[in-house]
């Protein structure tokens, strides 16, 4: 019997070395940010949900981890360090780290890509995109519908392709429910520094109100953190008018409770967590994924700290218009 066990044991100790040498490591995942971080309460910040979410439900790799590029050469950096530390999928978030790391794709074909806010190619390479333009028509329907001036603003980071999507977006859902409203355009800047300067788009923002904007949607990136404070400063005074602000990429009702009216959902989230399956059930697939109000990737933030600001009748008017967009009995038209 004592011969018996020792045989036993030397039976599942080769096994369990065996399965050991054999099985495959945890999935490693790497993400790229911009200087904004990861905790911009915004865009950035949606993702490194999805990141923490997949850590958590799946078997990822404790060496997974993230970067925070500031300049193109250290994205550069970034991709080496992560081809030679061996990372499966190498998430790239938003439009300003995305545009730099399509052009360097093919130097890694072992890598996995996903660009995230941008369109690329390879057969390593999937791309989301989100309809931002069905997005904004939702925040400037309901900018519409809560102004008092009739005149909102649209607060942008800097003048690319996105942002006039947004705009025209912005416009024509003001004008669906109000085509008497003035619209005003502003951006805080003409480089990617334009994305990370509050204190320029609180001056912008307070600029806007005292040209009579009572609503201004941020889509600034780190920027829009100013137009938050602008409102709460424009608040303060005795001016019977109500000023609020309009969020956007997450929900950011939370930041100036009261004072922001929504906010525009990228769900930067599910996507992160959705190609992280996709890797662990060895299903990515190259590829361009565009995500809308119909498949949920796009949507507009009602919680605790915004409900008071609507009517009954206010939440079903903009259902409404969310449910046509979805029928396509109102069709939002792309601008590229």
């Amino acid at each position: 019997m004592k011969h018996f066990g020792l045989l036993l044991f030397f039976f599942f100790s080769c096994f369990l070395f065996s399965s050991q040498a054999t099985a495959k490591p945890n999935l490693k995942v790497c993400l790229i940010f911009d200087k904004a971080g990861h905790d911009d309460h915004g865009f950035n910040e949606s993702a490194y949900k999805g990141f923490q979410k997949a850590m958590s439900s799946y078997l990822i790799s404790s060496d997974s981890r993230i970067f925070e590029a500031n300049a193109d050469e250290q994205v550069d950096q970034a991709l080496n360090g992560f081809a030679r530390s061996k990372c499966e999928l190498v998430i790239s978030v938003g439009v300003n780290i995305s545009e730099h790391v399509k052009t360097k794709v093919a130097n890694y074909p072992k890598l996995k890509f996903l660009l995230i806010d941008d369109v690329g190619a390879g057969e390593n390479v999937r791309s989301v995109s989100f309809r931002e333009d069905e997005g904004s028509f939702l925040m400037g329907a309901i900018a519409a519908m809560k102004t008092k001036t009739r005149v909102i603003g649209i607060v942008g980071g800097m003048n690319i392709p996105l942002l006039q999507k947004m705009i025209n977006g912005y416009k024509a859902g003001a004008h669906y429910v109000d085509p008497r409203v003035t619209v005003l355009t502003s951006f805080v800047g003409v480089t990617v520094a334009g994305w990370n300067d509050p204190s320029k788009a609180k001056q912008i923002s307070l600029n806007l109100f005292s040209q009579g904007a009572d609503v201004i949607f941020q889509a600034a990136g780190g920027s829009g953190l100013g137009v938050f404070d602008a409102v709460e400063e424009a608040s303060t005074n005795k001016d019977p008018i109500k000023r609020y602000a309009i969020g956007c990429d997450s929900n950011q009702n939370s930041i100036k409770p009261g004072l922001v009216l929504t906010s525009m959902i990228k769900n930067i989230t599910q996507v992160v967590l959705s190609s992280v399956d996709d890797m662990v059930e060895k299903n990515f697939k190259p590829g361009h994924i565009v995500y809308d109000v119909k498949n949920n990737g796009i949507d507009w933030a009602l919680d605790s700290h915004n409900r008071s600001l609507f009517s009954i009748s206010e939440i079903k008017k903009i259902s409404k218009i969310k449910q046509n967009i979805i029928s396509g009995v109102l069709v939002v038209s792309p601008v590229h």
